[in-house]
């Protein structure tokens, strides 16, 4: 880890001590979480298109 990237980490989690594990953990999370919004946007988008072009 950069001294950049230590002291955007401590700006963001300026509140609480955290290890670099649960940081990373909390990356990880948030990254999967958004991944699963826009698949789940995705799909649903889909299926409005599809049943727009069926009436």
């Amino acid at each position: 880890m950069n001294k950049y990237t230590a002291i955007k980490l401590s700006e963001h989690y300026r509140d609480s001590v955290r290890t670099s594990g649960e940081v990373i953990g909390e990356f990880v999370r948030d990254k999967e979480v958004i991944c699963k919004l826009i698949l789940f946007i995705g799909a649903k988008v889909h299926l409005f298109f599809i049943h727009k072009t069926k009436n």
